[in-house]
């Protein structure tokens, strides 16, 4: 039987908050715009909402 290594989930709560951490102090220090941390962050960020006219021709 193949032993699985367990999830740390305390390790991985500090390992965030590091990175946020470090996040807020390049954001504060100008070494990073808020819209590159956004995209950097991309799977968290929020979908552009974008408006369209859909055109139905029948036949």
């Amino acid at each position: 039987m193949v032993e699985r290594s367990k999830l740390d989930s305390e390790a991985r709560r500090k390992e965030k908050q590091a990175q946020r951490d470090a996040d807020a102090q390049a954001l504060a220090n100008g070494e990073i715009t808020q819209s590159d941390l956004a995209k950097r962050n991309g799977l968290f960020t929020a979908a552009r909402i974008v408006r369209f006219k859909v055109n139905y021709k029948r036949g």
